[in-house]
C-alpha cells in the first residue's frame, strides 16, 4: 500500500476575501476560494504572502469574467 502524503490546510480572511491554503511535498502553495484556486511554486516566499497574492489574482479574474 502506497503511504499517503498529509496536508495540512489554513484558513485566511484577506482584504479581498476568504481561502484555504497548503503547501504540499513538492514546494506548491495551493490556494482554494469560493471564486477558482491556483497554485504556484513556494520559492522563498512567505506563504501567507503568496496565499493572499493569489486570492487577490483570483478575485480579480472572476470580476473581470
Amino acid at each position: 500500500m502506497a503511504e499517503r502524503e498529509i496536508v495540512r490546510w489554513f484558513r485566511l480572511r484577506t482584504d479581498y476575501g476568504n481561502c484555504v491554503w497548503c503547501v504540499d511535498s513538492d514546494g506548491l502553495l495551493h490556494v482554494n476560494t469560493p471564486h477558482g484556486s491556483k497554485c504556484t511554486q513556494l520559492g522563498g516566499s512567505e506563504p501567507t504572502f503568496l496565499a493572499r497574492l493569489l486570492t487577490k489574482e483570483i478575485v480579480g479574474q472572476a470580476k473581470c469574467n
